[in-house]
């Protein structure tokens, strides 16, 4: 599997599930090389969400691809390493019904912490390990200021057959836990038009949004 190497056998079984179930970020930690010519997805990095073609392979200790992505000039490539950025050949690239309605970058953000917050409760008592698992949500929620409620975590969580415990236990500790981060730091989940599942723009504040615009050149505003 790409990338997972640190990750222990019930860890990676998760990340199978997730597999199974459509998860995209779990099917790219197990995707093979896709041949030239290939159409893919970029689904973390700079160009989340963005399409591009295979044109060339480059061997070595890390190995890449060369991908000429769909809004470049003609000539144009770049280098894209699966460990770094994740993609999945076009053809695969489905949203499952129960993605939170988060950018690329946000699910994948509170994708992985929840996968390493799973890998660092094993063998803890179910309750607590419970408890880990919110926490872990509620640091990546928090921080980004994310509008997700604890129900749409637990089911992201139950796609990668994840226990956390009965209906409420979760979603109790979930919302404890943003309650005292926002009481203690503040950063409350904004307040916007919930964006699709997998969209490129992102849940900002309209300053950040302008500041993104002015390094990057992207334009995160989206429509819903």
């Amino acid at each position: 599997m790409n990338s997972e190497g640190s990750f222990d056998r019930r860890t990676v079984g998760k990340i199978a599930c997730g597999a199974q179930a459509g998860c995209p970020f779990c099917r790219a930690k197990f995707e093979e090389w896709p041949p030239l010519g290939t159409p893919i997805r970029i689904l973390h990095g700079d160009d989340a969400g963005m399409q591009g073609e295979v044109v060339a392979h480059e061997h070595g200790s890390r190995p890449r691809l060369v991908v000429r992505m769909m809004f470049d000039p003609e000539g144009w490539s770049r280098t894209v390493e699966q460990s770094l950025q994740l993609f999945l050949p076009e053809r695969l690239f489905l949203i499952p019904s129960w993605m939170p309605h988060l950018s690329f970058e946000d699910a994948f953000r509170l994708h992985e912490s929840l996968i390493q917050g799973f890998h660092a409760s094993q063998g803890e008592p179910k309750r607590k390990s419970a408890a880990a698992i919110a926490g872990a949500a509620v640091s990546a929620c928090w921080w980004q200021r994310l509008p997700i409620a604890a129900a749409e975590v637990r089911t992201l969580l139950l796609a990668h057959e994840i226990d956390v415990g009965p209906a409420g236990r979760f979603e109790a500790f979930f919302d404890f836990g943003m309650e005292v981060a926002i009481g203690v730091g503040g950063r409350p989940p904004l307040k916007v038009k919930r964006m699709a599942p997998l969209s490129r723009g992102r849940y900002l504040t309209p300053h950040q949004q302008e500041l993104t615009r002015r390094i990057s050149g992207h334009d995160y505003l989206y429509s819903a």
